[in-house]
């Protein structure tokens, strides 16, 4: 079993919520579902988790969320990349016969135009909040970048009210880097994506108590594994820090961070 991209959320009520992709056979498939647990004593025990959203295509990264009145947001998108791994296993005839019964029966849940009807980015919530949403703005792409290749991104509020965002970017300039850009006016206008000087990827932003802000993101070189780096103000980003180094792949990151009470912080 293959669990991914997860999103940790402290409540006001100071438990922790956590969401995820989970029921998968792997990276790419089409058994994605969104995942949902809670723990009522910092990550010490997390009750059973439940299955929230199971739509007829791969439900991949999940995000979770409360708001100023309580409501939880779930957010995930569908995914059919799956398609092509399929076609060319049928074509090739290279696996067993119980796995492409078990493909076969997922992907024939929906029709095919069914499936590009559920194509798309999905929220649920548990209460009556975020039911309208307005494009605001975009986000300029550096000269010479495609913004095709800008991914997960992640945001942040700093205490001067400037939104900090990371993007992982597969452009050649700073492949594969962490590039940054910023919203002086609550995302009405943003500056171009500039390099950090930070390889690794995806980066989670953490707004912590004292006003400073952590990142956490994935390592894809030898010894794979995940760092953390620290910004007083949100522009400049301190010297690396380990956290684990015992990754078995390049495909290993997705980190979510939250600080409890007493100051410590809860890595998944």
């Amino acid at each position: 079993m293959y669990h991914g991209w997860p999103t940790l959320s402290l409540l006001q009520n100071g438990e922790m919520v956590l969401a995820w992709s989970g029921g998968r056979e792997g990276h790419v498939c089409p058994f994605g579902q969104v995942h949902y647990t809670k723990s009522r004593d910092g990550g010490e025990h997390w009750c059973w988790p439940r299955v929230i959203l199971d739509s007829g295509l791969d439900d991949r990264d999940a995000g979770v969320l409360e708001t100023r009145n309580g409501t939880l947001l779930v957010t995930t998108f569908s995914s059919l990349a799956y398609e092509p791994i399929f076609r060319r296993a049928l074509a090739s005839g290279d696996w067993e016969s119980k796995r492409i019964r078990r493909w076969t029966a997922a992907h024939n849940r929906l029709e095919s135009e069914a499936r590009e009807r559920e194509l798309g980015q999905w929220m649920i919530r548990s209460e009556d909040d975020g039911k309208s949403w307005r494009w605001l703005s975009e986000i300029p792409a550096r000269d010479g970048d495609d913004p095709r290749n800008y991914h997960e991104l992640h945001a942040v509020e700093m205490p001067d009210r400037r939104i900090v965002v990371h993007i992982r970017n597969h452009n050649p300039a700073h492949a594969q880097e962490t590039l940054q850009c910023e919203s002086p006016d609550g995302g009405r206008s943003w500056t171009k994506p500039r390099s950090i000087g930070v390889w690794g990827l995806p980066s989670h932003l953490l707004g912590l108590s004292d006003g400073r802000v952590l990142m956490t993101y994935g390592y894809r070189r030898p010894p794979f594994g995940n760092q953390i780096r620290i910004s007083e103000n949100g522009r400049k980003w301190s010297a690396p820090k380990t956290i684990s180094d015992d990754g078995a792949s390049v495909d290993l990151g997705y980190l979510s961070t939250v600080q409890l009470k007493d100051g410590t912080f809860v890595t998944v």
